[in-house]
């Protein structure tokens, strides 16, 4: 016994029947496609289908990514419901099903026309998707090539891991710590880095013992060219006026003290040996 369906109105468009998956892929029914292009038994359209199957695998796609067996439920009366065979058919098994159907079915022209015309549409956009990915491939390429000849740059500067996420640097002051930006140019144009920030660390404090002669003996003192208050070694208690605080060594009754002119504080090293 033949399964009987009913005729489809000349109302009835490709578009209205079209689903849409849980990911966002569009497809059609089997069945309902059947309906519209007024296939009344499917045991007849099946033999469309299994063309068309075949007409995709000699065509070099993959069958089971455009033909996808489901099965869906059907009420029988008094709440009863059996299960049927169905196909989840891609835009392209569409296309293929249409271009092996009955020619002579009132909207079998129709649909070849408009499967053929969006088909192409969807090529077109797949080829704009790829092309787009080249197109990042080559960028990403290209940046890493700048990136390495920034590198090269750097290590010729003698600033070593000049480009990593952080860098250590030797002989700078106070007065150098804040944001700064890096910008590279060439003849097409500039692209400017975001803010690096220079944070200058202190050194080591140092305790008074080695002050307690009342001398700065067995240490080498670095002064700046125009010291308001130049290095000196004092007792608790100094104050050389100019707003600076009174001296107060942290152990011991002697410390160094400085002052500075806007490039830095001196230096005070011990003495080798």
């Amino acid at each position: 016994m033949s399964e009987q369906l009913p005729a489809a109105g000349a109302s009835n468009t490709f578009e209205r029947i079209k689903r849409v998956n849980a990911s966002g892929a569009e497809f059609w029914s089997a069945r309902e496609l059947a309906r519209v292009l007024a296939y009344t038994d499917f045991r007849n359209f099946i033999s469309v289908i299994n063309k068309a199957r075949e007409a995709c695998d000699n065509s070099g796609h993959k069958v089971s990514d455009h033909f996808v067996d489901i099965t869906e439920m059907v009420g029988i009366g008094s709440g009863a419901w059996r299960p049927i065979e169905d196909w989840a058919l891609s835009r392209y098994a569409c296309y293929l099903v249409i271009q092996n159907a009955d020619p002579g079915k009132p909207l079998v022209a129709l649909g070849q026309t408009y499967f053929a015309v969006q088909t192409r549409r969807q090529e077109r956009a797949d080829e704009e998707v790829l092309k787009e990915g080249k197109t990042r491939l080559l960028l990403r390429a290209e940046i890493k090539k700048h990136i390495k000849n920034l590198e090269g740059v750097a290590k010729q500067a003698g600033v070593s891991g000049g480009t990593n996420s952080s860098l250590t640097l030797t002989g700078i002051t106070f007065f150098q710590a804040g944001d700064y930006t890096l910008t590279a140019s060439n003849p097409i144009g500039f692209i400017t880095s975001t803010n690096a920030k220079l944070t200058v660390l202190s050194g080591p404090v140092l305790t008074n013992g080695s002050f307690e002669t009342g001398s700065a003996a067995g240490w080498v003192l670095s002064d700046i060219s125009s010291p308001v208050s130049p290095l000196a070694v004092h007792g608790a208690g100094f104050n050389d006026g100019f707003g600076f605080f009174s001296s107060a060594p942290t152990d011991g009754n002697f410390c160094l003290t400085h002052g500075f002119d806007g490039n830095g504080p001196g230096r005070a090293t011990p003495k080798a040996g």
